[in-house]
């Protein structure tokens, strides 16, 4: 199987897009988004971050990254590990999805509750409980962790509402391992 890709994880609103961007143009690592993938794969434009269709849309993630991604190149995906549904419930995504993407490493963004919530607020102009990020995030950290076990690649977690140098030096790390 394949190993190709550094998968740049966390929940809604955490920063994944902003992040994954700024390490695309830093190392000239091409930069996806998951949710673009399953959205271009399946010509369907999705109007909320809520979605009852898991198993469907991975299975579309996993078309578009096999018809898309060159197998010889490394690339940056964001994505996530859980989600939630429209009745607001936590679901994982199906351990198949992370065992068909070539995974080679995992970076995992977190945040505070409130920075999180102040993102969704403004960008998808919605309030959450503050509660239902805390698990969210809890249970996509502990998620990641399992599947990173699972894979046997490394995975790195980055507090991005603190200065952590230490866990970006990793990153640099592990980056300059690929490149």
């Amino acid at each position: 199987m394949r190993k190709n890709i550094i998968f740049i994880s966390g929940i809604h609103g955490v920063g994944k897009t902003t992040f994954a961007k700024s390490m695309s143009k830093k190392y000239g690592i091409e930069y996806y988004s998951s949710s673009e993938l399953i959205s271009n794969n399946c010509n369907k434009k999705f109007d909320s971050k809520l979605t009852n269709e898991i198993d469907e849309n991975q299975n579309q993630l996993l078309n578009a990254v096999e018809k898309l991604l060159n197998k010889k190149k490394i690339y940056f995906l964001d994505g996530h590990f859980c989600l939630l549904d429209k009745k607001l419930y936590i679901k994982r995504i199906p351990l198949g999805t992370y065992m068909n993407l070539g995974i080679k490493a995992i970076i995992l963004l977190v945040d505070s509750v409130e920075n999180i919530n102040n993102r969704l607020n403004y960008r998808d102009n919605r309030n959450y409980e503050l509660d239902l990020i805390s698990e969210f995030q809890k249970q996509e950290l502990n998620y990641a962790n399992e599947i990173a076990s699972m894979l046997d690649v490394p995975i790195i977690c980055i507090d991005i509402g603190k200065c952590d140098i230490d866990n970006h030096l990793r990153v640099e790390e592990l980056i300059q391992e690929y490149v």
